[in-house]
């Protein structure tokens, strides 16, 4: 290396390596600092310098290489070491030479160190750091030659400059860290464009799927150009929707408010302000076909912004939910109306109720309303002997005549079975409410034909007044209905609230309540009353319940039975009493007394019991009792609701030897015609016409000819309620065939009543 040749080729090697790294630090330096566009063109043009150069350099280095060596004139320059020291003579072009490479190494040095600080690119680093080391290494070892005279290293003994060897190793390294630089960036270009041509790929495919499935959707789907007020794709479900072609929207986007229903344009318009799109909006209108229908299209749209927060696109869906708002209104109107009879319902009642009493408020003049509650007297019993078809037609037939005879401004519901209610809507006083009631009474006095058949229907009919019988909705119906049970005391007819209905209807709560705690604790007892002969023979008795309560004292039949009847207790006490009746009656057969029956009152409800039969049955083989002693007390209207029924329930007991007794006859509605049909053993004469027996005349005579036809039929007469020695002997005298009253003996207790037995003649 020290021969001047060889000298001479590494200098020009030198210069060549330091003009490429100028011609291509641009490069590296555009990765580092990709800062902007400007950058860019700055760079192009320290490239385009840098080339020129290059160009320079290299053309001299090869052609005047005296130029860079063999100059005395140089002897003085700041690299006079080299020129003491082993390098020989510069020449004139060695120093710009220097510079210029000096620049570049520099120009290195600060692009590495912004790639280290800005992208941290480690790997293209690795290079130039080894170039900058060995230059750093070849500095050294220069200095210590030039002052200490001492080698350094394996290259101490080489002609040029260490300093040089390193400068030209990092040139080298930093254009190796280039290429590869530029050969990952060209591998990742080759990567991004496969990635960007299979995207492509996906894209196509992904637009196909999407025509697919948007051309082929039931629902309309549009894309809106909101800056240019244009549609840039229509589905065609547009056409099968609305019957018109989709072809004019694009030319004329406002034809769409066209399609329209004119009181649901201006929601949409409103919609699609720009302060009122904010993330979209789903809004339900209506749209008007081709064919003069109107559908129901529920617009969900949704709002695409740029990044600016700027809206530049709607996307729509019109879905087609006419079938869904049928069903909603369907649904409604069962909601808020009877299925059956077509008039609004409980909900609807309550609904309306609240928003009158709301307008009351309002009004001026203050009017009165008035909450009539409607029930049909026996219709149960109507539809069990009927069938519930018939019921069914009933009820029409009723909800029309109703209607019929009501104002406009009133209001008429079907709260339920044969409930109606009206809301009487202004009237003066509690005069239009009574002629109201009085005339819907009337209404049904008539014969009303149903599947060809006529029956007599009665209403009874409970009313309340706003405000003075409640000023909400709650109160008014509560005492609507204390007026309706009232009424249908004595059927037929119409009560108004009064307060004394609320004292009953609390007094028969409290007595419900005390009716169950009863039960459950027996308070009950059976006492019995006896029948006797004209002789004054027992013949058998009476077992009568009575209630001894700790906290009410003693409460009458008459006060609890009736309650107990319409609240669905009387089938407990009915059970209960039938069942220790028979049990009492075994006890004093076992005794000795065989010959003696006694009688047990049953409830209209409890004979309509499809399980009396069965029950009476089993009792009658618990207790070993023969049939012929047990004797059920019925009442008339029982007889009469039904008397197929009837009679197939006598016969059953009949056949088992149970008696009959038709009990308070003579103040119903019996057929003497129905009496021979029904195997009736003893009519009770009621104790009202045995009371002014001597007195009334009338009460005289209707006795001695129901016992009269009771013996023409073969029927015994008991007269209840015999009190006195003239009734009795007056009785006798008509040859009626039991006795009972006070007269023999009030009821007793069964021990008691045991005592009687003994005497077997109760002589007065």
């Amino acid at each position: 290396l020290q021969e001047p040749f060889l000298g001479m080729q590494f200098h020009r090697i030198e210069h060549l390596a330091g003009a490429c790294f100028i011609f291509s630090v641009p490069y590296y330096l555009a990765h580092i600092l990709d800062i902007s566009k400007s950058w860019h063109r700055i760079n192009r043009y320290i490239w385009m310098g840098g080339l020129a150069v290059t160009l320079c350099i290299t053309v001299i280095a090869f052609a005047l290489p005296d130029l860079f060596i063999s100059q005395e004139a140089h002897k003085q320059t700041w690299l006079v070491y080299a020129w003491d020291h082993g390098r020989g003579q510069e020449g004139v072009f060695y120093i710009l030479r220097d510079f210029l490479l000096g620049s570049v190494i520099m120009y290195g040095i600060v692009s590495i160190t912004a790639d280290l600080y800005i992208h941290r690119k480690f790997q293209y680093l690795l290079l130039p750091l080894l170039g900058l080391f060995m230059a750093g290494y070849g500095a050294i070892d220069d200095s210590i030659y030039v002052y200490r005279s001492v080698a350094v290293g394996p290259l101490s003994t080489v002609f040029f400059s260490r300093v040089s060897i390193g400068f030209s190793v990092f040139v080298l390294m930093a254009m190796a860290g280039i290429i590869r630089l530029y050969m990952d960036k060209a591998v990742m270009v080759e990567k991004s464009y496969e990635d960007l041509e299979n995207a492509y790929k996906i894209l196509n495919h992904t637009e196909l799927r999407f025509r697919q499935v948007v051309e082929n959707m039931n629902e309309i789907f549009t894309i809106y150009d909101y800056r240019s007020r244009v549609f840039l794709y229509i589905s065609p479900a547009f056409e099968h929707i609305f019957g018109q072609p989709a072809e004019p929207l694009y030319h004329d986007p406002e034809l769409l408010f066209d399609y329209l229903h004119p009181d649901d344009q201006d929601v949409l318009q409103k919609m699609l302000l720009k302060e009122n799109l904010k993330e979209g909006f789903d809004i339900e209108i209506r749209a008007v076909m081709a064919d003069g229908s109107v559908h129901w299209l529920r617009d969900k749209t949704n709002v695409l912004k740029d990044k600016n927060g700027e809206v530049y696109r709607l996307v729509s869906i019109f879905e087609d939910i006419t079938d869904r708002k049928v069903n909603e209104e369907a649904l409604t109107y069962i909601a808020y109306h009877d299925v059956l009879t077509g008039l609004p319902n409980r909900v609807s009642f309550f609904e309306r109720l609240h928003e009158l009493i709301v307008q009351a408020l309002r009004e001026e003049p203050k009017k009165n309303k008035a909450v009539l509650f409607i029930d049909i007297d026996r219709f149960k019993d109507i539809n069990d002997t009927f069938g519930h078809s018939f019921g069914d037609n009933l009820l029409k037939i009723v909800a029309e005549k109703l209607k019929e005879n009501l104002r406009k401004s009133d209001y008429l519901f079907r709260l339920g079975s044969d409930e109606f209610t009206i809301i009487l809507n202004g009237i003066s006083d509690d005069l239009d409410a009574a002629l109201v009631a009085k005339k819907l009474i009337e209404v049904f006095s008539d014969e009303i034909r149903i599947d060809g058949r006529g029956i007599y229907l009665g209403i009874s009919v409970g009313i309340s007044i706003y405000p003075r019988d409640g000023d909400d909705a709650e109160s008014l119906v509560r005492h609507a209905d204390m007026a309706l049970r009232e009424s249908k005391l004595d059927r037929g007819i119409h009560r108004f609230f009064d307060e004394e209905m609320n004292n009953r209807s609390l007094e028969r709560i409290n007595i419900e309540s005390n009716i169950r705690r009863a039960l459950n604790k027996k308070l009950f007892t059976l006492y019995y009353q006896p029948f006797v002969d004209l002789q004054g023979n027992i013949v058998g008795m009476e077992a009568l319940i009575r209630w001894f309560d700790p906290v009410l004292g003693y409460v009458s039949p008459e006060r609890f039975i009736p309650i107990a009847e319409s609240t669905g207790l009387i089938f407990e006490i009915g059970d209960w009493t039938m069942e220790r009746a028979c049990s009492q009656l075994s006890v004093w057969q076992k005794n000795g007394f065989h010959d003696i029956r006694i009688a047990v009152n049953l409830s209209a409800q409890q004979f309509r019991d499809k399980h009396l039969v069965d029950k009476i049955k089993n009792l009658l083989q618990r207790y070993d009792i023969d049939g012929k002693h047990l004797e059920l007390e019925i009442t008339e209207s029982s007889v009469m609701e039904n008397p197929d029924e009837t009679i197939r329930i006598i016969t059953s007991l009949n056949a088992m030897g149970v008696q009959f007794s038709i009990d308070d006859f003579g103040i119903g509605y019996s057929s003497l015609s129905y009496l021979k049909r029904f195997k009736i053993n003893h009519l009770k004469i009621d104790r009202s016409f045995i009371k002014d027996l001597i007195v009334d005349q009338n009460n005289t005579e209707i006795t001695r000819a129901v016992i009269a036809m009771a013996h023409n039929l073969n029927i015994k007469v008991v007269a209840e309620g015999v009190e006195t020695i003239e009734q009795l002997a007056f009785l006798r005298s008509l040859a009626c065939d039991v006795l009972q009253g006070f007269l023999f003996s009030k009821p007793v207790s069964a021990d008691e009543f045991e005592k009687l037995l003994e005497k077997k003649v109760l002589v007065v």
